[in-house]
């Protein structure tokens, strides 16, 4: 498992830069969301994880095209992560950084636990002032991070950025861009106030987009998908293009018996709960809105409402059952991994073992060139990344062994330049796993 998270890191690695590197620069322009949600991605390609979903409408500002993206600056109200090892807390509301940092797209799936990728480069410097609009906690409600608004230019270098894919835009028309500027223009003040984060008048309970939003309504970015870090966000149940503009009061279902306002409100209830609650109600809702929906023969209306219901409990509960499987492969491969290492220390100990690892080919010292050795890593690699503990130069091939821990006894010499041992084995035992 570790072996294949390095790998795709790897991967997604060798996708950013080739990709950065096909983003242009082009003069900022407005172009206008044409798909309901659209991804906002964490990079330019398809393997990035979504950081929002745009609904159409929306007018976002591009100031870089390239690999069939296009980069787009941060809207208000979008938030980045910051772990809470990288800041110090000045108060309620705002936190410093204690080194350089890029901030990170938020994963909309994952929390901060999946969110990775920069939105600054270059990076924020130590000493920068963030305005908190949540503190992420995790199941144990010890903080890990925080939910912050990303500095603007000239505090930051650049403007934080996530991509979209050039097809779902299109050129914004004058008037578009004239009524966005007219909405937008009484939360412009919010750049300076990245530097004197007390005085923002910032709501650090909730995650609603203030008013410079175009045609739409705020996009799903600062409502949170259910993790172990965060609160929900609040479903989307768009109208059929047919229907005439739902009125606020239309948004909730029309609900007029009382069992069925009693089950809307249990929804409404649930959605608030921490992640954790809300997670062990979902499968509850899901048969009371389905016992419901099968009782609703003659109310179209109501039956579309409660399948949209059905369908949002039913993306929630495929969500926690990934992130649960996640976690449980994860917790699983921790513990065997620390149970195997545990065994090795123990095997070299009752042997008197020089050295104990897996027995691993070395593309270079493969005798064909240079003589043959073998590398001994590491048993584990918690980060990914195996490590080599020595070098074997045996006198006949052990290509039986490989892949197998073994343990070795020998006469050992330091080599400076590859600064570690290496053993002329007398003895090399497989241990049994």
């Amino acid at each position: 498992m570790f072996r294949q998270i390095a790998a795709l890191a790897l991967f997604t690695c060798q996708i950013s830069v080739a990709s950065a590197q096909e983003i242009r620069e082009i003069d900022p322009v407005w172009r206008v969301v044409t798909r309901d949600a659209t991804p906002a991605r964490s990079g330019p390609d398809s393997v990035y994880y979504t950081v929002a979903e745009l609904k159409a409408g929306r007018l976002v500002r591009v100031d870089g095209e390239g690999a069939g993206f296009a980069r787009v600056r941060y809207p208000d109200g979008f938030t980045a992560m910051v772990p809470a090892d990288e800041v110090r807390v000045i108060n309620d509301t705002s936190v410093e950084l204690t080194r350089e940092s890029g901030l990170r797209a938020p994963s909309e799936l994952l929390g901060l636990s999946g969110s990775w990728m920069a939105v600054f480069d270059p990076p924020l410097p130590a000493g920068t002032t963030l305005v908190v609009k949540e503190a992420v906690k995790n199941r144990s409600g010890d903080v890990v991070g925080y939910r912050v608004l990303p500095p603007q230019p000239p505090v930051a270098k650049a403007f934080a950025r996530f991509y979209v894919t050039l097809d779902a835009l299109r050129e914004a028309t004058a008037d578009e861009i004239a009524a966005h500027l007219g909405k937008a223009a009484p939360t412009e003040p919010q750049r300076p106030q990245a530097q004197r984060p007390v005085e923002q008048p910032v709501g650090q309970k909730t995650e609603e987009a203030p008013t410079d939003q175009p045609v739409a309504q705020p996009d799903a970015q600062p409502q949170k998908r259910p993790t172990e870090e965060t609160v929900t966000r609040t479903p989307v149940n768009p109208e059929p293009q047919s229907q005439t503009p739902a009125s606020p009061a239309d948004r909730r279902l029309s609900l007029l018996p009382a069992g069925l306002e009693a089950l809307e409100a249990s929804f409404e209830a649930a959605r608030k709960q921490p992640a954790a609650e809300l997670d062990q109600a979902l499968d509850e809702l899901l048969a009371e809105f389905q016992r419901t929906r099968a009782a609703t023969t003659d109310d179209e209306r109501l039956a579309w409402q409660l399948d949209q219901r059905i369908e949002w409990l039913k993306l929630r509960i495929e969500t926690r059952d990934q992130r649960r499987a996640i976690q449980a492969a994860l917790a699983e491969a921790d513990e065997r991994a620390q149970a195997l290492q545990q065994q090795a220390e123990a095997w070299r100990k009752s042997r008197a073992f020089q050295l104990v690892g897996r027995l691993v080919q070395s593309s270079v010292y493969n005798g064909e060139r240079l003589p043959r050795m073998y590398r001994v890593q590491a048993v584990t690699s918690l980060d990914g990344t195996p490590r080599t503990l020595g070098y074997l130069m045996p006198d006949e091939s052990l290509d039986q062994m490989l892949g197998s821990v073994v343990g070795i006894v020998g006469e050992s010499r330091f080599d400076p330049q590859l600064r570690l041992m290496v053993i002329r084995p007398d003895r090399v035992e497989v241990m049994r796993e």
